[in-house]
């Protein structure tokens, strides 16, 4: 996959992003705590992957690096599906951290945000 863009951390600590396209899906890596003051960061993030080139390829979220994962960044993922949803793509989750999937698990949204166990970005 190749790099096409990178948007560094802001001052209030919400993720930055790396947008790769290629493949089967169009990806974006996350870094950063995931929490309500990253929301408006992924949504972004999310509307920039929306708006690309490609319209049925898959958006695809790795957040192997992604710290700290709560309620308002689960909130954030759930608008991000729905976000992909509305214009007929899949959103789908790789480099889930243990803690990070057992919330998701425990709040019934693993398979909706459409994780996928064992995948690294470079598989995406």
């Amino acid at each position: 996959m190749i790099v096409d863009e990178q948007h560094p951390a802001t001052d209030a600590g919400l993720p930055a992003a790396t947008h790769r396209s290629g493949g089967w899906a169009t990806t974006a890596a996350l870094r950063g705590e995931l929490d309500s003051l990253a929301a408006p960061a992924v949504r972004d993030v999310v509307a920039g992957l929306l708006g690309r080139n490609d319209q049925s390829s898959p958006v695809v979220l790795d957040l192997t690096e992604v710290s700290f994962l709560d309620c308002g960044g689960v909130g954030a993922l759930v608008e991000a599906r729905s976000s992909a949803q509305s214009v007929g793509r899949r959103l789908a989750l790789v480099g889930v951290q243990p803690a990070q999937r057992r919330l998701l698990d425990i709040l019934g949204l693993s398979a909706l945000l459409g994780v996928r166990e064992g995948e690294a970005a470079q598989t995406a």
